[in-house]
């Protein structure tokens, strides 16, 4: 599968979640390696368990923060887009000949995802939604999340795998965090598509500095 999406799209491999979704991949292959008499809302959980544990450590570097309602997010997400949101555009798009039809199932559709929309926004603001981690993990403590996070999606036939969790107290309670200070300034480069925009950040500000196409000398988007 790695090999034809890159042939497909060499590209590919510049994009992190390339990397994220073959991660997951292998983490559920190993976590349910030699499983059985699970129901299939079991086997669901546990694939959200199992995806989360995996993807510890790299969301915890590339985002700098852990989101620990992830999990609640996808279970309802999901089931709502493999189940309802994306058969139901196929059967939008089977209507187009009966108007009224085709019109209710696209209002379905819409109200499904507001609701989709306002459960998300409603985890986002939640006190517990994210572990903020401004000043970084020391790469010690990025190695007991390794550990911690491969122990626990093996399989059940480990005896005492659950211990692996106290692996993760030290990152906790900030015993493990970087000694390296955030940087004075910052600036990140944005490929907007039309030209690129610059992002400065320092420690109490953030500019977004972007001008905009040039078409001709009489329109200038930065001018206008």
């Amino acid at each position: 599968a790695l090999f034809f999406v890159l042939l497909l799209d060499p590209l590919a491999g510049t994009d992190p979640g390339f990397y994220l979704s073959f991660l997951a991949v292998l983490s559920l292959m190993v976590g349910f390696k030699g499983l059985a008499g699970f129901c299939a809302w079991q086997m669901f959980l546990r694939s959200q368990f199992i995806v989360f544990v995996a993807l510890l450590v790299p969301l915890v570097v590339g985002l700098g923060s852990l989101v620990l309602l992830a999990p609640l997010a996808n279970i309802i997400a999901i089931p709502l887009m493999t189940f309802i949101i994306v058969p139901g555009l196929f059967i939008y798009l089977g209507l187009q000949f009966c108007e009224p039809a085709a019109l209710l199932a696209l209002n379905f559709l819409s109200a499904c995802l507001g609701v989709l929309e306002a459960f998300l926004l409603f985890l986002d603001q939640q006190a517990l939604s994210q572990w903020p981690l401004a000043a970084g993990l020391s790469p010690l403590a990025l190695f007991f999340l390794a550990i911690a996070g491969l122990v626990l999606i093996l399989p059940k036939g480990l005896p005492g795998r659950y211990l692996a969790l106290f692996a993760l107290l030290p990152c906790y309670f900030g015993m493990l965090t970087s000694s390296k200070k955030p940087p004075v300034l910052s600036l990140t480069f944005l490929d907007v598509g039309q030209g690129l925009a610059v992002v400065v950040q320092t420690a109490n500000y953030k500019l977004v500095y972007d001008t905009g196409p040039y078409y001709s000398p009489r329109f200038d988007s930065g001018k206008h």
